[in-house]
């Protein structure tokens, strides 16, 4: 006799992204959602922004997203988009308004724990944001220690010139 078996693939809904109303376009033969989908690349425009389970801003995180992580984008609903970060692969729901039209320029990492951007090549000028380690910043131009990003001047020596991410705090902290 044969038996025809019925496998159903459970996912990961954490880190991969498939829900039952709709799916990543690459998940078509996998998975059964009523409706696949191409994602649309992003990035943070934000120092970070929270990564949540459910679209509301009181529910659990998943994790956060900092600036310049890119984020594929599967859905876009009242000012929510739900998605998929590229960084750590988890999927969830980040405000629409924290994410921007994907820039493929070159990018470098920051590298301290951290760093101020502030808005003149001085340490004593406003700070316009706080970046944390591993965000991604474009740089212009220099100025004495300063490099000039996309999000205002920080001190050269808070910049790997290696375009590396930093995996271990605990070492860094040392």
């Amino acid at each position: 006799k044969n038996y025809k078996i019925n496998i159903i693939m459970s996912f990961d809904e954490r880190i991969v992204p498939v829900r039952k109303d709709i799916a990543a376009d690459f998940l078509k033969n996998k998975h059964k959602s009523q409706k696949f989908v191409s994602g649309v690349k992003k990035q943070v425009i934000l120092a970070k922004t929270n990564l949540y389970t459910i679209n509301d801003a009181r529910a659990p995180l998943a994790t956060e997203l900092l600036l310049g992580e890119e984020f594929v984008v599967y859905e876009n609903k009242a000012g929510w988009s739900w998605g998929q970060s590229l960084r750590d692969s988890y999927v969830g729901y980040v405000r629409s308004e924290s994410l921007s039209t994907f820039d493929k320029d070159k990018y470098h990492i920051v590298s301290n724990i951290f760093a101020p951007a502030y808005e003149k090549p001085n340490a004593r000028s406003r700070v316009m944001m706080t970046l944390c380690m591993n965000s991604k910043i474009r740089i212009s131009k220099s100025k004495n220690f300063f490099l000039l990003s996309n999000v205002g001047w920080i001190l050269n020596e808070h910049v790997n010139k290696d375009d590396v991410f930093e995996k271990d705090f605990v070492e860094i902290a040392k």
